[in-house]
């Protein structure tokens, strides 16, 4: 399964790269099955240790990047590396909702036989913060995209999926 990350060849040879470029690169698709695997490595040049928003970033970038990677031990590797991340970075701020929703993306990409879920969890999180990150303009781009991938997951309840088609039509006019 393609996961869902391009970067732009601006983000790779930088090392200043900021939260901005990180979260506008997240959401660009391509056909390049690597691409999560460049993004990471962007991220993995930064001091991230100390901010539990890279670390997430980080993380979710490092578990994706399995596909990228050879040998099944090496991908587990990758991938439960990335795991450990996201799971601090949840702890260090179990309230960020931009942390929830790349363990949420994480876990929505991943094929079912890995026992990694915490969807219930997070979702409640995420949707009650949602509202106030639609409104916010530097982060609303972000949001709606995000949004757009949570409907398209399949890991929307009927009544969640209602609440955030009801949240972003509220917030586009």
């Amino acid at each position: 399964m393609l996961f869902f990350i391009f970067v732009p060849l601006s983000l790779m040879g930088f090392s200043q790269t900021n939260i901005g470029e990180i979260r506008k690169s997240f959401f660009k698709m391509d056909a390049d099955t690597c691409a999560a695997f460049r993004l990471f490595e962007a991220v993995q040049k930064l001091d991230y240790q100390d901010s539990p928003l890279l670390l997430a970033y980080a993380g979710a970038t490092e578990a994706a990047s399995a596909p990228c990677i050879k040998g099944a031990f090496k991908k587990l590797e990758y991938f439960s590396r990335g795991k450990k991340n996201l799971e601090k970075a949840v702890q260090a701020s179990p309230k960020n909702a931009e942390i929830r929703f790349l363990r949420f993306a994480t876990q929505a990409n991943i094929p079912s036989f890995i026992e990694y879920n915490n969807l219930d969890e997070d979702k409640p999180i995420i949707l009650k913060q949602l509202p106030v990150l639609l409104a916010d303009v530097k982060l609303n781009t972000f949001w709606f995209k995000a949004s757009d991938f949570m409907l398209k997951s399949g890991k929307l309840n009927k009544e969640e999926e209602k609440t955030v088609k009801s949240i972003i039509e509220k917030h586009q006019k």
